[in-house]
């Protein structure tokens, strides 16, 4: 049919072309179809939050690849004017622009870039408004041009979005449901635009629209039964995907762009989606990683289950865990609990290691997401991942009174994001080679992090002389690698994630030596890791393990944080260092770790059951053992034959034997 309209005051023709999408299409109904089509992959990836964006309730979402930066609009807006947040690829917020024009439903934005501009629909008045790009993805708020669209036969307009390829315009109109696509004329103008519809039988209240560049396909959300729903452009359902495990509370924009994996191919995409009721924008992957066939060939024994959440007061979300030598003791991190209300000025505990609270600590003073630990028992310098604000990770040092958490300790910060790495959360500390290595969960990295010849972790060129390696950890089989730890006898990394109940040990070049299978039903999201004696046989080597469990994100009030114990059957080597307090040695040896000895073994043993009486025990083949010596007086980092030599450079008079016994500052 053809429907007379007025576009920008001219009189034109439209031709619409309305297409049916029902039984013949979509099988027998909605219903029908829906369940015809395939389930797709979905995980969700990382949550943007307010510390980074500054939008209190995002709900609508842009993405412009020009400028490799999103345009976002939150709720609340009222007035003539509407603020449009620019934030870069990876969340932070780069600027704002206020446009003249009020925009009663911020999630009708989407950018166009065949002709560089942000487009908004504003509704019940049925106008396109146009607003130009600026070279460095500004918008210009000098630029706008508002258009009369009433000839494209819109009545509930409930999600907008471009075709990077055509610049075909997508509007989701809840009056039907359908979906109106219109193609702009010479010069992307209205005037003689193009306008068809797609009828969406079964997707009754869908919200938000986006576009895959990649396929083509659509996707919207789909209130009932919580599922994102992938559309071809004939409307046919190509998948659904369930969201109601993903913690998200109110489902707002979509828009694809690209992953926030800084280590992915490029062309790599994920689907943003603004929760509103968060208060993030939430990075969710549609692509599936290739399963690795190594399967888990040891499995380890459950020792003690500690639930942190019957602490007082409760850690509901730990997540980073570090052991104490000098003190026989854990020390634990919640990286959530100050965002709830049962926080009680407590983010960090001390404890033995039969999950006992000795002592508690606050890291708010400089860290208010403290998501993983490290120590290092040279010098008592506790290494403090942050994966918000900033990114990066925090070295306390004790000061010259040699205790933690004192008023004179001192605080430096190495930005890991400069690197590429906006989400460290587990660390490990090797202080044979003196490298710090951080898991990244979203890049899906280990990466290696060299103090360079200064010994001092501050960074990259030109901040610091840091030296950065790294590997992935998707090919593995492990993905958001959240826990890590260093096993200083086999020079073994060791590190947890998804799947969540595998732990994974590999060399420090990446390579994969084993998984192991661990015996914890009630683990959700397992993140940081220990290697300590185990409670009950301190001539035995534990591994232990938190879990942090539901998010606060989907449940504000949730607390179900767990401390794991873990019988990996590894004997804790002897004799062991002494930590005496002295300078960072300062390696000489490249990054790159030794190769592996053919010779040199750790024994993994598998417990049997209480009814056997036989111990099963296979032989893993090992790099040579780090050698370990007791360190007096002015002492450098033992050395040896597969290990990177640590020359010492004292930037301090040596002192005596370093005891850490912590102490509160609130």
């Amino acid at each position: 049919m053809t429907l007379q309209t007025r576009t920008g005051g001219l009189r034109v023709a439209v031709a619409m072309v309305v297409v049916l999408v029902a039984g013949a299409v979509l099988g027998q109904g909605a219903s029908g179809a829906q369940a015809q089509a395939g389930r797709g992959h979905l995980k969700r990836v990382q949550a943007l939050g307010a510390e980074d964006t500054g939008v209190a309730h995002p709900v609508g979402l842009a993405y412009s690849p020009r400028a490799g930066a999103f345009h976002v609009l939150g709720a609340g807006a009222s007035g003539a004017e509407t603020e449009v947040v620019r934030l870069r690829g990876w969340g932070e917020r780069a600027g704002a622009a206020r446009i003249a024009a009020a925009v009663r439903d911020p999630i009708l934005v989407a950018y166009d870039g065949v002709w560089g501009r942000l487009l908004i629909y504003q509704s019940p008045a049925n106008r396109l408004v146009e607003v130009r790009e600026g070279p460095g993805g500004e918008l210009d708020p000098m630029s706008v041009v508002r258009h009369d669209v009433r000839g494209w036969g819109v009545e509930d307009p409930q999600g907008l979005a471009v075709d990077p390829g055509s610049g075909a315009v997508y509007v989701l109109d809840g009056a039907g449901p359908r979906l109106v696509v219109v193609e702009p004329g010479g010069e992307g103008t209205w005037a003689d635009a193009a306008v068809r519809a797609v009828e969406l039988a079964g997707l009754e209240g869908a919200r938000g629209l986006a576009v895959d560049p990649g396929t083509g396909h659509l996707h919207v959300y789909s209130p009932a039964g919580e599922r994102l729903v992938e559309l071809a452009g004939t409307g046919e359902v190509v998948a659904t995907r369930e969201t109601g495990e993903l913690a998200l509370r109110s489902v707002e924009g979509l828009v694809v762009a690209p992953s926030g994996d800084q280590t992915d191919a490029a062309g790599a995409t994920s689907l943003y989606v603004a929760d509103a009721e968060a208060g993030a924008i939430v990075e969710l992957s549609l692509a599936e990683a290739a399963p690795v066939a190594m399967a888990a060939a040891a499995s380890a024994t459950l020792v003690r289950t500690v639930h942190t959440s019957e602490w007082s007061p409760p850690s509901p979300d730990p997540m980073g865990l570090t052991y104490l030598p000098n003190a026989g003791q854990l020390l634990l991190s919640d990286s959530e609990v100050n965002e709830m209300p049962l926080y009680a000025d407590v983010n960090v505990w001390q404890t033995t290691l039969k999950g006992q609270v000795l002592q508690t600590y606050t890291t708010l003073e400089f860290s208010d997401e403290p998501a993983g630990l490290a120590y290092n028992p040279v010098n008592g310098h506790l290494y403090i991942g942050d994966d918000t604000g900033p990114r990066g990770v925090y070295t306390l040092d004790p000061g010259p009174d040699g205790i933690l958490f004192t008023e004179d300790d001192q605080v430096r910060f190495l930005r890991t994001s400069d690197f590429g790495s906006r989400d460290p959360e587990g660390l490990a500390y090797d202080p044979a080679s003196g490298v710090l290595y951080i898991a990244d969960g979203v890049n899906r990295e280990i990466y290696r992090v060299h103090p360079g010849p200064n010994g001092v972790f501050d960074g990259i060129p030109p901040a610091g002389d840091d030296e950065v390696s790294g590997f992935d950890t998707l090919g593995l089989g492990l993905d958001d690698p959240e826990g890590l730890t260093y096993d200083p006898v086999s020079g073994y990394l060791l590190a947890v994630g998804k799947p969540r109940r595998v732990l994974f040990i590999m060399r420090t070049d990446g390579t994969l030596v084993d998984k192991v299978s661990l015996p914890v039903d009630e683990a959700r999201a397992p993140s940081g890791l220990a290697l300590a004696p185990c409670s009950e046989d301190a001539a035995r080597m534990c591994l232990y393990m938190v879990d942090r469990g539901v998010d606060n994100d989907s449940d504000p009030n949730e607390n179900d944080g767990i401390l794991f114990e873990l019988d990996l059957g590894w004997m804790m080597p002897t004799p062991t260092l002494t930590p005496t307090r002295t300078s960072t040695p300062v390696p000489t040896a490249p990054t790159s770790p030794p190769p592996p000895s053919p010779t040199a073994t750790r024994t993994l043993v598998t417990p049997a059951p209480a009814t056997a009486t036989p111990t099963a025990t296979r032989t893993v083949a090992l790099p040579t053992p780090i050698a370990t010596a007791t360190a007096t007086g002015n002492a450098s980092l033992p050395t040896a034959t597969n290990a990177p030599t640590a020359t010492p450079q004292p930037t301090e008079p040596p002192d005596q034997v370093l005891h850490i016994p912590l102490v509160v500052r609130r």
